[in-house]
């Protein structure tokens, strides 16, 4: 996929259960240079692992996590961190209070997709989600190599 250039947006996503998320991600994020904005989608896991690293590397990064799945309140949360900073700036994209936890993960997957220049797909211990935002990197003609 080349190498990635200052100022790209890059998508990293996977798995909960990845059993070594920190060895699959840290020459990944490493190598991207300072201007590049991670974004993902805030789960335990590979996504988490990669806010820690790309944070420790000054990156900034993006994650669009589900909120409240259930419940009236349910929807999608953007969280953005600059640098260093331990908090995040927080903006809710999306309530919908019918949305199933199935709608509400395609509605994560689809801001993630739409939001990236091009993404990175740890598959190794998936159970569905992740191949859901494969699915949408295609859709909206995002480059995707999986892991």
């Amino acid at each position: 996929m080349g190498s990635p250039a200052k100022n790209e947006r890059i998508a990293i996503v996977g798995a909960r259960a990845h059993p070594n998320a920190e060895r699959a991600l840290r020459p990944l994020i490493d190598s991207l240079p300072r201007g590049t904005t991670v974004i993902s989608g805030g789960a335990a896991g590979i996504d988490m692992t990669a806010r820690e690293i790309a944070l420790v590397n000054e990156l900034s990064v993006i994650e669009y996590v589900i909120v409240d799945a259930g419940m009236p309140t349910a929807g999608i949360v953007a969280k953005h961190w600059q640098g260093l900073a331990r908090s995040p700036r927080t903006k809710n994209i999306g309530v919908r209070p019918d949305a199933t936890a199935r709608d509400l993960l395609i509605f994560r997957n689809t801001w993630i997709a739409i939001s990236c220049d091009r993404a990175y797909a740890f598959l190794e211990g998936t159970r569905g989600g992740t191949a859901d935002a494969v699915e949408q990197f295609a859709r909206f003609f995002r480059p995707c190599e999986k892991r």
